[in-house]
Parts: C-alpha cells; sequence; structure tokens
C-alpha cells in the first residue's frame, strides 16, 4: 500500500491544466515509489480520464530495476515485460488503466548492439520486453522508438533515455493523433480487477521521534535473562550482553514502522535459553522462539541469537504471539480412531474466559481470528474451538500461525511457509476451482484481519471525484 503522512488533495488549476492538456506523458520511473504514489492522488486519475482530446502516452522503462519490476504479481519466475508494467498500472491506480493512456512508447532493442547488452547482463540488469502481441491484446497501441541518447552510448556505453529523441517520439505521435491516424487497438484480453483499495493515511501514529522514544523508554525496563544448560533457574544477563540484546531489539522495531509500542505491552522480559535447555516441541515447526503467557517472557534459543537475521525472524515471530497473551485456557491434542485404527487427530482449544482474558485481542477479535485460522468453534461447548488433522497432514497451531502470519507481514522473508500458502493469490480467482477460491477469500481476509485489527491500520475510500 502506498502511505501518505496526511490525506493528500490536488490543487484545482492542476486539474485544470490536466483537463486541458494537449499531450499527457506517463514518464519512466521507479514504479511503485514514484509513479503509482503520484496517481493514487484522489482525482488526478480521474482528471487525465476526463480529458479525452488529448494523446496520452506511456512511457515504458528501459531496464528492470530491483524491488520494483524485477518480478510478476502473475508469474515471478519470469522476465518482467511491457505488458506487466501495464497489468500493475491496472491493479494499483484507481479505476485501472482504462482512459488513462492508449499507446505504450517502448525502446527499440534492434538499436542496440549485442556488447552493450551482453555487458549489462554481467551487471544483472536485463531489459524490459517488449511484448508487442500481448500489449495489443490488452487494447493499447505499442510504438518501438529510438528514445535513448546516442551520445551516451558512443562516449559511455550507457543506454538512457533522451529527451530529445524521446520528444521526435511524441512529436511523430502527435502529428498521426492530429490526423485521425493513430488508432487504439481493440481489447481482446481482460484485465484483472483493480484493487480496490486506497491509499491509507496514519490517522493517529505519532511522528517518528516520539515513536522511537517510546519503543526505548518501553524496552529500558525490559527484564533480560538466560537459561543455561542445566535448565534449572535463569540468571540475570550481564550488562554488556543485556544492552546489545537491547539495543538489537530497538533496531528490529524502529525498522518496522508498522509495529505500533502498544505491541509491546504485553511482554515483560525476553529469555535466551541454552540449546541444552530448550524443551519447546519443534513436533510441528523449526521455530525456535515463543511467547510464554506464565511469565510473559519472549524465549528464545541462544544460538538464535548469533545470526541478525534469523534473530529478528524469531524475535518478530513470539512478539506477534504475544498479542494473544493468555488467551488459551487448555490446548490438546488427541488421536481419532475408527475400528481400531488411527484415522486422524483433534486439536482441542479452549479460550479464556472474558473475565481472566489478557489480550491485545478482544474476545470478538479472537473468535474471528481463531476461525480464520480454520479452528471451528463448538456447537455445545463455549469457548472450545477444534480441528481435524489428517494423519499425515502438517499442522500449524493457531499461536504459532498468528506469530508466523505477524512476521510475514511485515517483511515476507520472515516466513516462507506462509509466503507459499499465499503464492495461491497470484492466480486470477476465475482460473481457479470452488475450493481454492475460497482459500483465497480466506487469506484475504486474514490481510484484512492483521491489517485492521493487529496493526490498527486505518484504510480510508477516497473519492474519485474532481476537486
Amino acid at each position: 500500500l502506498v502511505e501518505f503522512n496526511r490525506a493528500p488533495f490536488l490543487q484545482p488549476e492542476v486539474v485544470q491544466l490536466v483537463r486541458e492538456a494537449d499531450i499527457i506523458l506517463f514518464a519512466p520511473g521507479s514504479l511503485y515509489t514514484s509513479i503509482i504514489p503520484i496517481l493514487q492522488v484522489p482525482g488526478l486519475a480521474a482528471a487525465v480520464r476526463r480529458n479525452h482530446s488529448a494523446l496520452k502516452v506511456l512511457v515504458a522503462n528501459i531496464w528492470v530495476q530491483t524491488g520494483e519490476t524485477d518480478a510478476t504479481r502473475d508469474a515471478p519466475d519470469r522476465k518482467f515485460y511491457v505488458s506487466d508494467l501495464i497489468r500493475a498500472y491496472h491493479r494499483n491506480i484507481p479505476g485501472g488503466v482504462d482512459d488513462l493512456f492508449s499507446h505504450v512508447v517502448a525502446l527499440d532493442m534492434s538499436d542496440i548492439p549485442g556488447s552493450v547488452l551482453q555487458r549489462y547482463a554481467l551487471e544483472n540488469k536485463e531489459p524490459i520486453y517488449v511484448d508487442r502481441s500481448r500489449v495489443h491484446a490488452l487494447g493499447f497501441g505499442s510504438v518501438e522508438a529510438r528514445i535513448f541518447s546516442g551520445e551516451q552510448l558512443r562516449l559511455r556505453g550507457v543506454i538512457q533515455h533522451d529527451p530529445d529523441a524521446l520528444a521526435w517520439a511524441v512529436k511523430g505521435l502527435w502529428a498521426l493523433h492530429q490526423a485521425g491516424f493513430l488508432d487504439q487497438p481493440e481489447r481482446k484480453e481482460t484485465l484483472p480487477e483493480p484493487d480496490r483499495e486506497a491509499p491509507r493515511h496514519p490517522g493517529e501514529r505519532p511522528p517518528p521521534c516520539q515513536r522511537y522514544e517510546a519503543i526505548r523508554a518501553r524496552l529500558h525496563y525490559l527484564a533480560t535473562d538466560r537459561l543455561p544448560a542445566d535448565g534449572r533457574a535463569t540468571v540475570a544477563m550481564m550488562e554488556p550482553a543485556r544492552r546489545r540484546l537491547i539495543e538489537r531489539m530497538i533496531e528490529i522495531l524502529w525498522l518496522h514502522p508498522d509495529i505500533p509500542p502498544a505491541h509491546l505491552e504485553f511482554v515483560r522480559g525476553v529469555t535466551l535459553v541454552e540449546p541444552a535447555a530448550w524443551r519447546r516441541c519443534q513436533e510441528w515447526d523449526n521455530i525456535f522462539s515463543f511467547y510464554d503467557p506464565v511469565d510473559r517472557h519472549i524465549k528464545i534459543r541462544q544460538d538464535q541469537a548469533d545470526s541478525l537475521g534469523r534473530f529478528e525472524m524469531v524475535f518478530l515471530v513470539a512478539l506477534g504471539q504475544s498479542l494473544l497473551g493468555n488467551y488459551a485456557e487448555d490446548k490438546q491434542m488427541a488421536e481419532l480412531r475408527a475400528d481400531g485404527d488411527t484415522v486422524g487427530r483433534v486439536y482441542r482449544l479452549r479460550v479464556r474466559d472474558s473475565g481472566e482474558l489478557a489480550s491485545y485481542l478482544d474476545p470478538a477479535a479472537i473468535d474471528a481470528y481463531l476461525q480464520l485460522s480454520r479452528m471451528h468453534p463448538s456447537a455445545t461447548e463455549e469457548r472450545l474451538y477444534t480441528r481435524v488433522v489428517n494423519p499425515d497432514e502438517g499442522f500449524t497451531p493457531p499461536g504459532l500461525f498468528f506469530g508466523l502470519f505477524y512476521a510475514w507481514y511485515l517483511d515476507n522473508v520472515f516466513a516462507p511457509n506462509i509466503e507459499y500458502k499465499m503464492s495461491i493469490m497470484r492466480n486470477r480467482v476465475t482460473d481457479l476451482i470452488p475450493e481454492q477460491a475460497r482459500i483465497v477469500g480466506r487469506r484475504r481476509d486474514t490481510i484484512r484481519f492483521f491489517r485492521e485489527r493487529v496493526f490498527r491500520q486505518r484504510v480510508p475510500q477516497f473519492s474519485e471525484k474532481l476537486p
């Protein structure tokens, strides 16, 4: 999502200029951090659409940019094409690409010496390829032109957009447009529905300096100890080790601005446990951390602290689990047997009575989450949830799943298993069978739950009306 510092608006003069423009160019730039955020300002895309006489052209980027155009939502393992650029615009701009532009100007690759492309390839730089037939099928004209600087190629061996060369290409298109010879192909391939989520406004989020001070204040009094190999009793950390641990956690929290200081409310301390004293069952996972609601400590196996990346992941998973607090009164896994054979297992979870609950989530939110995690409320026993698991089926308990999803929401590299589960969302719903479509719906509802109830991010629906 694009996040604005405060509610954005358009000056009336800008709207008027867009309405009266003869030519509207969508310039090349960083797709998700430059161009799309501008077009998500409420009213701007609508102003472009209202101008029915202008020549509207999208100028495609020349090179793939890491983090922007190095992967596609539909097929992340293949190269990035101009049609993918169009789809990205369509998904992320209110109202999609209809009437936003009619033609795409891209680099004519036939003008680039093979030796230059080979040198760029050695630097892991790839061009954005023009898939002409696909662009036409989406209903857009494709124009390939020599829009790079010949002088820069000759002197430095680099390929860059050249304003003068691009201007000549646009002049040619303008002449055809004026003469009525610039036809737009008929759309033969359906574009997916644009994402409905609008840019978000953080509302009451404190300024970064206040957030930083709040994090430091909460962690200053955090208990830190370690459990030796004999596992008998914890001992307090030496002050240098304590300071290093606290500073590392401050850095992690600071690097994830979506984490409010309130998420530390149910954490009283952090315990590093020697591997020989680690007793947590690892039947379901390889996550060497958990939140203990008894002493309200995050427990992390000592060797996980040796790697910065690994420590960040296990800390975030356990921090996420802490938001559930003491929600579970009892948890059991029992065998299901029929005719003497084990036919499955049933996981039983009884949630704590609201009068005893100490959790970041209220009872209604806990109920909603448990059902999203495929726990079924009992029709006969109050506060009881169950889930049947096939004999050979893997199982992620809801507490662990909450922590993993929390970490994944912040950065999908932290929970590959969740990322694998979410990969089904890259498919168009129309290509899925009914059960898969239901799974996609549940995944989307889970994302919405974490956004609205866990991270409490307000997503206002900005109007596309013009000022």
